[in-house]
């Protein structure tokens, strides 16, 4: 009969089993779910990176102020309409001495495109907020396109009386 002593020796105990085949394949997990993340991360970075939608091309900013004589004119509905007119203008042409060539020569046909505008407007359409931008946009719009040229690109409102 075999000893206590030998029977310890036949078998190997819990802490003396190699485990290192189980090991390995733990590591294996791991590296695989770590490669897996930082793919995945950097495929996610891409493609947002491509789907941004591409900003619009900007205009010139506003560089000089043309600054116009108020005008006083007869609304299509009855009443007049008081208002002072500054353009801010972009870019443009340039002067001699790099200075920008302000449209003085054009100011009387930048006015009679206002007045044209002006007087087709409405009293009640313009003593709302939605109205004066109406009015800002058709301004920019007719200047732009009887005086592309001009490059006017904002409309400063600095006086505005609507007599009903």
């Amino acid at each position: 009969m075999p000893t206590v002593e030998e029977e310890q020796q036949e078998e190997p105990s819990v802490a003396e089993t190699p485990k290192s085949g189980g090991r390995l394949w733990l590591w294996i997990v791991i590296a695989v779910v770590v490669i897996g993340a930082a793919v995945g991360g950097l495929l996610l970075l891409r493609s947002r990176r491509h789907s941004a939608p591409a900003a619009p091309p900007t205009e010139p900013p506003v560089q000089t102020v043309l600054h116009l004589e108020p005008f006083v004119v007869n609304l299509s509905s009855g009443g007049y309409l008081r208002i002072g007119i500054e353009l801010g203008i972009a870019g443009g042409e340039k002067g001699e001495k790099g200075k920008s060539a302000e449209p003085v020569q054009r100011v009387a046909l930048v006015r009679d495109i206002i007045v044209s505008v002006l007087t087709q407007s409405r009293a009640d359409d313009l003593l709302s907020p939605e109205g004066k931008q109406k009015l800002k946009t058709d301004l920019i719009g007719r200047l732009g396109q009887a005086m592309p040229e001009l490059h006017a690109r904002e409309v400063y409102f600095t006086e505005f009386l609507v007599q009903p």
